[in-house]
């Protein structure tokens, strides 16, 4: 039990240093970055603890699969900043401007299908660790949450 509160307290430490060091270099009206957001891995240990009621076991394991991913979601998060910042550097009257803007978009979508499969990669050690009933409660969470986002996504198609 004291080893999950531990490894809460460093993600939390971690991600509060992330933050701050966003904070320094941020543009006027930018607010996505590290911090305490939906891909915050501290922010999604502690949801997942609090709403399934996990055991000492399965707590630190969950602990674990977070401690583990968290270099390489870092830096898939580092390399998608690197890349936002390229764009928004393209020069519009550099004549290889398409070219450039083409190939960082291409990674851009490199970039965002490694994330989702990190994540989804994530909640599938996560699923293998929990009971038939957590993973019901889990799988109804989620839905309500996409149930709240769709009336957004609808309203951003029209």
């Amino acid at each position: 039990h004291r080893d999950l509160h531990l490894s809460i307290r460093r993600q939390r430490q971690m991600c509060k240093r992330d933050r701050l060091d966003s904070e320094r270099g941020k543009r006027p009206g930018h607010h996505r970055g590290p911090g305490r957001g939906v891909d915050d891995p501290g922010m999604l240990l502690e949801r997942i603890v609090r709403h399934l009621e996990l055991d000492q076991v399965q707590q630190q394991t969950v602990a674990n699969i977070m401690d583990a991913s968290k270099p390489e979601f870092d830096a898939l998060r580092e390399a998608s900043r690197a890349n936002r910042e390229a764009i928004h550097a393209l020069d519009v009257s550099d004549p290889e401007y398409g070219a450039r803007l083409t190939n960082l978009s291409a990674k851009s979508g490199e970039l965002a299908a490694g994330l989702a499969l990190l994540k989804g990669r994530i909640r599938g050690e996560i699923a293998a660790v929990l009971t038939e009933d957590q993973l019901a409660v889990l799988e109804d969470r989620m839905s309500r949450r996409g149930e709240r986002r769709r009336p957004f996504r609808s309203d951003r198609a029209r």
